[in-house]
């Protein structure tokens, strides 16, 4: 008589190995084709610097190719956040002193973005050794909002926003603004939010509501505000301050408050070797 147990534990080991082939492979994390990195020499004196906001990614075809960047800037194009979401960046790898690299990414075809973010993803990880993890705090803001009155933005149709964005030669003698015809200002909320962020002391969130589009309104003299005005009264030296002036000029106004970001914490980055 045979026994039940050898043809149990065969019967076992066939079901776990079977299981065992069943589960998927993991795929491999995307990655470019052919890497360079390189130190950006700077030049004494100089800096270099470039809106940080998460914005398009500089890429040419099957290549990106960003300007000389710091690790910072490298992280804010592969995970698609703010400057301010980025926290334990050792001081070489900060923007806009820090230590700058050019980088030239290859790709057998032309990714998508989310491919493109994957893959610098996978680059920033095997250059520069990166490792972090993600969290969530509750971190002080400015919201922008409407004013009392509604804003005083007008959403340009889609000929008019065409036109606004077509290259235009700066040679025009009617292109100057006089003294009494006040300048008018072209862009997106997003781009009128990387100009307010530069005058204020805390990141601009915004909660305006407003549809997204190209927008005009008066021209703010951006060069007379001073950084952390925080609403106080205008002074002879700056005239209005920015928070002033936003209610007046654009119907909108900034309020404190306190979010939940989702922030990137660096736990490990390395200088690359060049290559």
């Amino acid at each position: 008589m045979i026994s039940s147990k050898p043809m149990a534990w065969a019967l076992l080991w066939l079901a776990a190995m079977a299981v065992l082939h069943a589960q998927p492979e993991t795929a491999a994390p995307l990655a470019f084709d052919v890497v360079s990195v390189k130190p950006h020499a700077m030049r004494p004196g100089t800096m270099m610097f470039r809106f940080s906001d998460g914005g398009p990614l500089h890429v040419t075809g099957n290549t990106f190719n960003p300007p000389a960047s710091t690790l910072s800037e490298l992280l804010i194009d592969a995970y698609d956040v703010k400057a301010y979401q980025i926290s334990g960046l050792p001081a070489w790898a900060q923007s806009p002193n820090g230590d700058h690299f050019d980088v030239q990414a290859k790709s057998e075809r032309v990714p998508t973005p989310d491919e493109l973010r994957q893959m610098l993803q996978t680059l920033l990880a095997d250059r520069f050794q990166v490792k972090l993890h993600k969290e969530r705090k509750d971190l002080p803001v400015y919201a922008l909002v409407l004013a009392k009155g509604g804003s005083k933005l007008r959403k340009l149709t889609a000929e008019e926003a065409a036109a606004a964005n077509a290259p235009r030669e700066r040679s025009s003698a009617a292109a100057v603004n006089s003294a009494d015809r006040p300048a008018v200002i072209n862009g997106t909320l997003i781009g009128l939010i990387r100009l307010i962020s530069l005058g204020v002391d805390l990141p601009v969130i915004d909660h305006t509501g407003l549809p997204a589009g190209t927008y005009e309104s008066a021209n703010l003299n951006w060069g007379q505000f001073g950084r952390d005005k925080r609403g106080g009264a205008p002074d002879a030296e700056d005239g209005l301050s920015i928070f002033a002036a936003l209610q007046r000029e654009l119907g909108l106004k900034l309020e404190p408050r306190k979010e939940p970001l989702e922030m990137l914490v660096i736990d490990r980055a390395e200088k690359p070797t060049a290559n």
